[in-house]
């Protein structure tokens, strides 16, 4: 275990244990509050600080943990910290943001997840189709067709398939 005096700032919830388990349950309850009879109660600015903070821990799991949970709190913050992590962190990070994304209204938001659709990994252009599809990105039409024409994952083809079945 690590002493109080060798964590960084702001990395108590999300870099403490060892264990990644604890880190990622520490995380999610974090991220959603409990009120002392178990509802759910409002994210809070603090929370949110504790999250953004685990979006920039060493391991990708905590990283990809956090990152879907952002989209609990309403703060603009929350679409830069996605946009960061769609276009810098891991494979795993990176389809999680895809996936997040869904649900954070942002006018930039298409835009991204077009670019995220010339990831170099198939997961990642697999959830960002995903992704496409359930928000209803009808300018999306034109680079899922080419990606139904032209991605090497037949994967991520079906996919295609399947949201242009949905937006257009």
């Amino acid at each position: 275990s690590m002493r109080k005096s060798s964590m960084p700032k702001g990395s108590r919830w999300c870099g403490a244990s060892s264990k990644g388990f604890l880190r990622r349950r520490s995380l999610t309850r974090l991220s959603i509050p409990r009120r002392r009879d178990g509802r759910a109660s409002s994210p809070t600015p603090v929370r949110l600080a504790q999250v953004l903070a685990c979006c920039r821990d060493n391991n990708e799991t905590v990283r990809r943990t956090a990152v879907e949970q952002l989209p609990f709190f309403e703060d603009a913050s929350v679409f830069d910290a996605l946009v960061h992590a769609i276009e810098h962190d891991g494979p795993s990070v990176r389809a999680a943001a895809a996936s997040a994304l869904a649900r954070v209204e942002h006018p930039s938001r298409t835009g991204v997840l077009l670019r995220a659709l010339g990831d170099g990994d198939p997961w990642v252009r697999f959830v960002t189709l995903r992704t496409l599809g359930a928000i209803g990105a009808t300018e999306a039409v034109p680079p899922v067709l080419a990606t139904v024409e032209q991605d090497p994952a037949p994967h991520v083809r079906l996919a295609a398939i399947e949201v242009l079945g949905r937006i257009s």
